[in-house]
């Protein structure tokens, strides 16, 4: 993999080709930028990481530094295979990450280890642990690709801070506890403005929720897309604070309950990946 430490204004790190770090028992990165680098990041081709390591992570980017931007084009992933593993496309610890636009594909595979039935064991396209995530704009995939008990779109922890989340891609979590997005005791938006928080014009599946607000807070959802789980469980689990409904809440698949959002006219004001104002008239 590479290792990046660099603190100069206007350092970019273009990604062409493939990149990928491989350990049988520890950590694997396939970029790994460290705490007090600075860089804005642009991958068009693959960067991945794969481990074997028992209680070990393998992220394909992993941030401990500061991103200013990161728009991935091509394909992030990482993969686990051994017990009381975290693997994740991008994995923010503790560092800051003011903007992520992905177009391409995030996600992880388990796939040799999924048979083992760990329930500890989690993967996710995006894994916020700590620190500040500025803006995500997804217009690609992030997802996990294994049968495993726990996978994730999106996984924000108990010291991690979300300001925006603009989907007009595909977020999905599989496995019996796979959540399209986890809250686990962030903070995802701002309850004063209405437009930081969760914007779906996409999808959001999650084999058990599609929202799932473990602990933590999750401020102002507005939804003109799919929301949609594939289970008897609610759709959206936990409070959200200040949650509308435009689009459609499907549960277990089209087979529960279909709620039908407030159609009509609807005037969208949302923030594009350089934090601007995007204004869009929608007919729902």
């Amino acid at each position: 993999g590479v290792r990046l430490k660099l603190n100069s204004e206007g350092v970019k790190f273009i990604n062409n080709g493939a990149i990928s770090a491989e350990s049988a028992s520890s950590n694997a990165y396939g970029i790994d930028n460290v705490a007090g680098s600075k860089i804005s990041s642009i991958n068009n081709g693959t960067i991945s990481a794969s481990s074997g390591g028992n209680m070990t992570s393998s992220n394909g980017i992993n941030n401990s530094g500061t991103i200013e931007k990161l728009d991935n084009n091509g394909i992030v992933y990482g993969i686990s295979t051994a017990s009381l593993s975290v693997s994740s496309g991008i994995h923010n610890n503790g560092g800051k990450i003011e903007s992520l636009d992905n177009s391409g594909m995030l996600f992880t595979d388990s796939s040799t280890f999924a048979s083992s039935g760990s329930s500890t064991f989690a993967s996710s396209g995006i894994y916020n642990e700590s620190g500040t995530i500025g803006i995500i704009n997804n217009f690609g995939i992030s997802t996990g690709l294994a049968s495993a008990k726990n996978l994730y779109g999106i996984w924000n922890g108990k010291n991690g801070i979300i300001e925006i989340i603009n989907n007009s891609g595909i977020f999905i979590g599989r496995g019996t506890k796979g959540y399209g997005i986890w809250n686990d005791g962030g903070t995802i938006g701002e309850q004063a403005n209405p437009e930081k928080g969760i914007n779906n014009m996409g999808v959001i599946y999650g084999q058990k929720h599609a929202i799932n607000r473990e602990s933590g807070t999750i401020n102002n959802l507005n939804n003109y897309g799919i929301l949609v789980n594939g289970s008897s469980d609610a759709v959206i689990n936990g409070q959200v604070i200040n949650n509308k409904n435009h689009g459609l809440i499907i549960q277990n698949g089209g087979e529960g309950t279909i709620t039908v959002g407030n159609g009509g006219n609807e005037n969208i004001l949302f923030y594009d990946k350089d934090g601007k104002e995007v204004k869009r008239k929608m007919t729902i």
